[in-house]
């Protein structure tokens, strides 16, 4: 959940960008290569957060010791976390450009020299095909088993809830309290599970 912090330093209108897929400038591209490293900063002088600072710093390093930061930190040297979130984030990008799971799973493999190959078996593994579907719900029907399908954001642009997240009792009063004042659009788009379709699925699983 803090892996993307450092984006507070980022402009709203490019967040804009990077979530419709536009392409940035020089300076754009450097303000979101810098996030890792800015989160770390947030985050390290937090007691006992000292580990999560260096998860947020490497979520960028490849398993090749390619990627940011730079040095020589390569394959297990990178904190477990870090690799976890590398696979992950990457995932989570090909799925949000129209690729079904078996194609983004593909397109990570075509560069496997960038992963921690556990990671990546661990998550061909889980059952990346499971449904859910999307809904529309106001801000006071969202419920903990939902997942943020979307950026929620200000009427000004401003990011309130990044997507990926589950609903949580806070975020809901918040974002209730955003709504009533029209601060943001309602309904807000989620992630329901199908339950129908998990269980049909379960049932012919070897």
């Amino acid at each position: 959940m803090l892996s993307q912090i450092g984006c507070v330093t980022v402009p709203p209108s490019t967040l804009n960008k990077i979530y419709h897929g536009r392409t940035l400038d020089d300076e754009e591209s450097q303000m979101l290569e810098a996030h890792p490293s800015v989160g770390r900063d947030l985050v390290a002088n937090i007691p006992r957060l000292e580990p999560v600072a260096e998860i947020i710093a490497y979520q960028q390093k490849c398993f090749d010791g390619s990627g940011t930061p730079s040095g020589s930190v390569a394959g297990k040297e990178i904190p477990l976390g870090a690799r976890i979130l590398k696979v992950a984030i990457d995932y989570d990008t090909l799925k949000w450009s129209g690729l079904a799971d078996v194609e983004a799973i593909a397109e990570l493999r075509k560069h496997s020299e960038w992963y921690d190959p556990d990671v990546l078996a661990a998550l061909r593994g889980i059952g990346t095909e499971e449904s859910f579907e999307i809904q529309e719900v106001g801000a006071e029907d969202l419920r903990p088993y939902m997942i943020v399908a979307e950026d929620v954001t200000t009427v000004d642009g401003a990011l309130l809830v990044s997507k990926g997240q589950e609903v949580t009792t806070s975020m809901r009063q918040r974002l209730m309290n955003f709504a009533h004042s029209g601060q943001i659009e309602d309904p807000i788009r989620v992630l329901v599970r199908d339950v129908k379709a998990s269980r049909a699925a379960e049932s012919v699983t070897p």
